[in-house]
């Protein structure tokens, strides 16, 4: 499986030409060549595939707190690390035009959000897709911890350089601000190695600073302190509310 979803890859890049790989053409290309937005569209299925795949771990470990992870699965985060790495790629270098292009297209009638469509992601990692409160950082394993890591990774491509546009998407996002808290809060389990619990922490943290970069006003502090109250005023427990300081304190120590 994970070498069909290489050969799919190799085939996109082939299509492109490999005019992605350099600075100069990349944008370009997607904005001018690919008027049919084949390779967005391919990028929205695979993320869909990834949603998907983590869908039906998490309901996997619904059942049984857990499990580890059957090879079948390893294959399908493993075409997931390879799609979320390219789209880091094609943003690399502080690419402002492909930066927004991820995330809105002006000639096309409906934008392919995609940047918005990882951040959703995220969510889904660390929230889970139900609503019985279930602590899904508590339940994940190394190569689990490795994705979340590798979709912050590209979340704060997205928004480096700066991109003000990506870093209003991100930080106005609520639900994606108290996965950062929760985060920079979890303990993990330890079946997760300390190099992954550091690296997933430290990207949470990285991700609020690159919301930040260039910026002269408050905006996103704003987002971030508004976020802190609607966590303090809902009925939740009191590590919840311990955990809800989280952003705020990292954005006071950036």
């Amino acid at each position: 499986a994970a070498f069909k979803e290489q050969s799919m890859l190799d085939s996109m890049l082939d299509y492109m030409g490999r005019e992605i790989g350099t600075l100069k053409e990349r944008d370009g290309f997607l904005r001018e060549k690919d008027k049919e937005a084949k390779v967005l569209l391919f990028f929205k299925a695979k993320l869909d595939m990834t949603v998907n795949a983590i869908a039906d771990r998490q309901a996997v470990l619904g059942g049984v707190g857990f499990e580890p992870m059957s090879g079948h699965m390893r294959n399908k985060y493993a075409a997931a690390a390879d799609v979320l790495a390219l789209l880091q790629v094609t943003m690399e270098g502080h690419m402002p035009t492909m930066q927004n292009l991820l995330r809105s297209q002006p000639k096309r009638d409906a934008d392919i959000n995609l940047i918005q469509e990882i951040a959703s992601l995220l969510v889904l990692q660390v929230e889970g897709s139900g609503t019985t409160g279930t602590n899904e950082l508590s339940r994940m394993e190394d190569t689990e911890v490795e994705a979340l890591s590798a979709v912050l990774d590209v979340l704060i491509e997205a928004t480096q350089g700066p991109c003000a546009a990506n870093q209003l998407l991100v930080a106005s996002d609520s639900a994606l601000l108290s996965a950062l808290d929760k985060i920079m809060q979890s303990p993990f389990h330890p079946r997760v190695s300390d190099d992954n619990k550091l690296d997933v922490k430290s990207n949470a943290v990285k991700l609020l600073a690159s919301c930040l970069e260039g910026r002269k006003d408050r905006v996103i502090h704003r987002f971030v302190a508004s976020a802190r109250m609607r966590s303090r005023s809902s009925p939740s427990s009191s590590s919840a509310s311990q955990s809800s300081s989280s952003a705020s304190t990292a954005i006071a120590l950036i």
